[in-house]
């Protein structure tokens, strides 16, 4: 099969499966000024269909998955060392698409070779079979063939199948007790409402977003610490409350079609965020994509016992609703 018709195979496969779900729109960071931002149709990331044994990933987290193939990155390293070795890998990474639209020369190989040398502190001979291995890796995990020309997407081959299990609720055996508002939690609710006001408002982002931040931390700790009294294992208490910055960065910091703040969320806005969102912009282990939806869940029990809603459940249904259908396109994703 040529080129162009895989794409044009590939197109037809995506068309379908987006007719399943409403086309989903860009939400696009809050700008300086009301007027500066655009509203761009595209699929949402769970609909992007992909060849089969690929899947399809934004070109940073495409280059992201590169860099971790060919550099050992220590979680323990310095934040500027890992930057250096992302700047090194995107530099491979950048000459792998010079080379495969065949646009190298003699010169520019010589300037990699030796920041490969520089970099890995290597003599020239090696240098040279490394940076015959990083080729080899670009071409196996991101086949130019299966690339679509101009696309901001990116095809990585599976190269294994991951299980996917639902999340195990039985680890959550929490406590019935319900824990009022604190002092530190009241200052919290007080700063939240703030930002909701400021949303329904329509006041400039750029005006409080120092307000925001410190909220976002407030929150972090009171939900951590809520997390800990109502018996959550140590791993989700670890990990929920990022998760919960990642979806209080998506509710307030991006547009959307109406005004959104936390009592305001709709079904379509949880399924935005989990079925585009999520996968476009966090990088997680995909097993850990199941987490989501209880973390999302707890947050909304916490937000009633903090006072901030009188009912949470209508957010739990819809949420209830989203979970299956979220598995099942992490399944068909990552399996």
């Amino acid at each position: 099969m040529s080129k162009k018709e895989k794409d044009k195979k590939l197109s037809a496969k995506k068309n379908a499966k987006a007719q399943e779900r409403k086309k989903l729109k860009v939400k696009l960071k809050k700008t300086k000024l009301k007027t500066d931002y655009k509203r761009v149709e595209r699929t949402a990331m769970a609909d992007l269909g992909a060849p089969s044994g690929f899947f399809a990933l934004p070109m940073t987290q495409a280059l992201m998955a590169y860099s971790q193939s060919i550099i050992d990155f220590d979680e323990s390293g310095e934040v500027e060392d890992m930057n250096e070795a992302f700047q090194f890998t995107s530099l491979i990474w950048n000459y792998c698409i010079f080379m495969e639209l065949g646009d190298v020369d003699e010169k520019i190989t010589k300037k990699i070779l030796a920041a490969i040398q520089l970099f890995c502190q290597v003599e020239q001979n090696e240098a040279q079979k490394l940076l015959d291995k990083y080729i080899i890796i670009k071409r196996e995990k991101f086949p130019p063939d299966f690339q679509i020309q101009g696309s901001p997407m990116m095809y990585m081959r599976k190269e294994i199948s991951h299980l996917i299990a639902p999340f195990n609720y039985n680890q959550l055996q929490l406590s019935d007790e319900v824990f009022p508002p604190g002092e530190k939690d009241k200052k919290l609710i007080v700063n939240l409402n703030k930002m909701d006001k400021h949303i329904y408002g329509g006041k400039d982002y750029s005006n409080w977003e120092d307000e925001y931040f410190s909220m976002e931390k407030a929150f972090k700790e009171s939900f951590s610490d809520w997390l800990s009294k109502k018996g959550v294992p140590g791993k989700n208490i670890r990990n929920f409350p990022f998760l919960a910055e990642i979806f209080l960065n998506f509710v307030y910091r991006y547009m959307h079609d109406d005004i959104v703040v936390l009592k305001s969320v709709k079904a379509i806005y949880f399924e935005e965020f989990l079925f585009d969102h999520v996968l476009r912009k966090v990088m997680m282990e995909p097993h850990e994509h199941v987490d989501w939806p209880p973390m999302l869940k707890l947050l909304y029990i916490f937000l009633y016992e903090k006072e901030y809603l009188d009912d949470p459940d209508s957010f739990i249904e819809a949420i209830n609703s989203v979970e299956p259908r979220f598995i099942e396109a992490l399944r068909d994703r990552f399996s």
